[in-house]
């Protein structure tokens, strides 16, 4: 009696497909895929949670007549397999490819990469037929993978997942098969074939981007939606809140221009320490609707968790080299940025640096600003990734290509242990930088009207009157029971 199995697709269809125990479980998966009109390279099959490998045969499975299959979406970025081309005469090939590579690319990719001048793909024989003496004859490739043979031009264009493989290792015999197809004949069938093909395995190296770059390019689904519901002019929510973080950090409003020769003619603005002991971020007004996520927000985090979802692909070695690359540029491009040195006392000294300058030369500097300018001390600074460090005193690492000082820089002074409690007590700047501070100009920003502004609908109270709840009704039932 033929076996069978049920397999249900993504959109609960069933389908009852028939069996044997030599049947390989990937010819299962093709032919659900092939009733639910879907692409068999894109989905895998799963029992009690659990993925079949696709690569053995319903016998090797474990699975019972009647099993219930699932078919679900696999992943789509392709995994590596370990391949080993085994010859007529014995010897072996090995090499590493991705899951979505076809037949005829691996042999293809195989004779390209030996030393040795190999053919496997053009290969013809000498009809010795009488009648057709000198008539030259092609001599198909067929591969033998799991006691089963590939041996047609449409067998060859399969890839790896879609015969079941999609990771680990396997083993490729190789064995040549006569055919009567002449060789030009052959040539120009190959060409039809798999000209596409190879085309694009040039272009792409063959890597497991050869997919998944379109995509990446491309963006998401979900990445078009985020940019699409990002919000132009600002919501009276979103305003309120970006006043908040405003006042939140005073360094980063407007300043004005340096207008105080510091140490060597550098144009420097010297900032006052603030007035009252209340940070300005705890004197803004508390307001309700700053905590109210707003449409946007709330489309804004959905696309966001969408995305953590979907697969993403790793990058390749050369593409990590090329965002080195380009984050090296990108540093060598900066010409000057401004540096800002907060000072024990809260008071903040504002400076250019340009892309030459060193470590040393910043701390050389910074000691002409200060009274103990022979006191150990030091400048420390939060680096790209949040870590915390020293500026080092060195004449060979620079402050933007080496420290990553890209933007405006915020550099916090503190005195080593080994510096004297006198220099501790004393005004750290001199007298003509320390008369010349201007307090920090914070703007106002005036406060959202409404206070609504984008928040979210709350959902309306139901109505004390307009019916019971479960809890009364139950006890009502109980009563009647207790009754009779």
């Amino acid at each position: 009696m033929v076996a069978h199995v049920v397999v249900t697709d993504t959109g609960l269809q069933r389908y009852q497909i028939k069996v044997v125990p030599e049947t390989p479980m990937s010819d299962v998966r093709n032919q659900a895929c092939t009733r639910s009109k879907f692409d068999p390279s894109n989905y895998g099959l799963k029992h009690n949670n659990k993925p079949v490998d696709l690569s053995r045969t319903f016998r090797q499975s474990g699975l019972s007549s009647g099993a219930k299959l699932e078919l679900v979406v696999a992943s789509k970025s392709p995994s590596a397999v370990a391949v080993a081309l085994q010859l007529p005469d014995g010897t072996r090939h090995t090499d590493r490819f991705p899951s979505n590579t076809t037949l005829w690319l691996i042999l293809r990719k195989f004779e390209a990469s030996d030393t040795k001048n190999l053919n496997f793909t053009a290969r013809s024989i000498a009809d010795t037929a009488a009648r057709s003496s000198g008539k030259i004859l092609y001599e198909m490739p067929v591969l033998n993978v799991m006691n089963r043979e590939f041996g047609t031009f449409v067998d060859l264009q399969k890839t790896l997942s879609q015969i079941g493989i999609s990771s680990g290792s396997i083993l490729l015999r190789l064995s040549y098969r006569q055919t009567e197809t002449p060789l030009e004949v052959a040539t120009a069938e190959i060409g039809q074939y798999f000209k596409e093909v190879e085309e694009a395995a040039q272009n792409t190296g063959a890597t497991p981007s050869t997919e998944t770059a379109t995509p990446a390019e491309d963006g998401t689904i979900t990445d078009q939606i985020a940019k699409v519901q990002e919000p132009g002019p600002q919501t009276p929510s979103s305003q309120t809140s970006s006043s908040v973080s405003g006042v939140a950090k005073p360094a980063e409003t407007s300043v004005p221009d340096e207008g105080v020769a510091g140490p060597g003619q550098r144009m420097i603005s010297v900032f006052s320490a603030p007035t009252s002991t209340v940070p300005r971020a705890a004197q803004q007004e508390f307001n309700d609707s700053d905590y109210e996520p707003s449409v946007a927000d709330a489309k804004l985090h959905q696309s966001r968790l969408l995305n953590r979802t979907q697969n993403k692909r790793l990058l390749s070695d050369a593409e990590q080299e090329a965002l080195q690359r380009e984050k090296e540029a990108k540093k060598s491009s900066v010409v000057e940025t401004r540096v800002k040195v907060r000072f024990p006392d809260q008071t903040t000294v504002q400076f250019p640096v340009n892309a030459t300058e060193t470590g040393a030369t910043m701390l050389e500097f910074v000691r002409g600003l200060i009274v103990a300018g022979d006191q150990p001390f030091s400048l420390i600074y939060k680096d790209s990734k949040g870590q915390i460090h020293s500026v080092p005193d060195s004449s060979t690492v620079r402050l933007i290509k080496d420290l990553g000082f890209e933007g405006p820089t915020l550099v916090t002074f503190t005195w080593k242990d080994e510096a004297g409690e006198v220099a501790r007590k004393w005004p750290i700047l001199q007298q003509k930088y320390a008369t010349q501070a201007k307090p920090v100009q914070v703007p106002e920003i005036p406060k959202a009207q409404g206070g609504g502004g984008g928040a979210a609908p709350k959902p309306k109270e139901k109505k004390a009157g307009s019916g019971k709840s479960t809890e009364e009704k139950l006890k009502g039932f109980l009563k009647g029971l207790s009754k009779k």
